[in-house]
């Protein structure tokens, strides 16, 4: 399950996760993205995206992180239902300070 992270202070947030990947080589898949706090998901956060064969896709999730901690990590992450291999081609968390 890859993903990106950042800790980025005590505070509120609001936390934006995009990615961008390349279907299965056979079939289809779906790959299911969310952001998560220190290793807990954040409600609310996960959304679906649809890939075919060998098309490219993209997703985004936000969320507002609140009582976020000085050491607090905030963390975006990607998996898939049927396990078949996908390619991630980017991706960018984004956490913008709103307290």
């Amino acid at each position: 399950m890859p993903g990106t992270a950042v800790t980025p202070g005590a505070g509120d947030y609001l936390v934006l996760l995009s990615v961008d990947l390349d279907g299965p080589s056979q079939g289809s898949e779906h790959a299911i993205i969310s952001i998560y706090r220190n290793g807990t998901q954040i409600t609310g956060s996960e959304r679906t995206v649809f890939l075919q064969r060998d098309k490219f896709g993209s997703g985004s999730t936000q969320a507002v992180v609140t009582g976020v901690g000085a050491t607090d990590v905030l963390e975006g992450r990607w998996r898939t239902i049927d396990a078949r291999q996908i390619t991630l081609q980017a991706r960018s968390l984004v956490a913008i300070k709103i307290d």
